[in-house]
């Protein structure tokens, strides 16, 4: 029986470490700018937190997407993928994380990743649909509608307040985002990424 004022389901509290490698000390100070992540992050006092903040820093604060890819065509079973990925990844680090989760594949061939109104009734998914916004290799030609995803972040895309948030949701919600790979030969790969909130 559990004594008063304790809750017996709970699940164990993991250890509560101090942050930097090396340290054991118990991690009883949080990161401000960490608020609400998971896992937290925890320093024994301002001395780790400093010798920290030069790898940490580059994470403090930052959300990841979450997507779900779904290999358009594939059929019997169906071939998806659910992955999380850093607000602050470029569209060229998304390609090397879908090539990466897709087998691997080798990264050999042309790619793009193009946010599309769908189009009711259009059956085949491969037809084009009204493109409004097309990401593509640096060293392709740009187009007005083209951006380069090297210096394109997610977050500037996902985020509510990212510079391309509204081109890519007009009404609110997050268009398609469609990412095509090898498609300078007849069998395109072709795939439907799905943003979760």
């Amino acid at each position: 029986m559990a004594s008063p004022g304790t809750d017996s389901t709970r699940t164990p509290v993991r250890k509560l470490c101090c942050n930097p490698l090396g340290c054991r000390n118990r991690g009883t100070k949080r990161c401000t700018g960490c608020a609400g992540a998971e896992p937290e992050t925890l320093y024994c006092g301002v001395e780790c937190q400093k010798t920290d903040w030069p790898s940490h820093k580059k994470y403090c604060g930052k959300m990841a997407y979450t997507f779900e890819m779904k290999l358009i065509g594939s059929s019997n079973p169906v071939i998806t993928r659910v992955f999380d990925v850093p607000s602050w990844y470029t569209f060229q680090q998304l390609h090397c994380t879908i090539q990466y989760a897709m087998g691997p594949w080798q990264r050999t061939h042309l790619h793009e990743f193009t946010f599309e109104v769908p189009t009711p009734g259009l059956r085949n998914t491969l037809s084009r649909k009204h493109v409004v916004l097309k990401i593509r290799e640096d060293n392709d030609e740009m187009d007005i509608l083209s951006v380069p995803e090297n210096n394109l972040y997610l977050r500037d895309a996902f985020a509510t307040t990212g510079r391309l948030h509204r081109t890519i949701a007009p009404r609110g919600a997050v268009l398609p985002l469609y990412y095509l790979y090898d498609f300078g030969v007849s069998l395109v790969s072709a795939s439907e990424i799905l943003f979760r909130q």
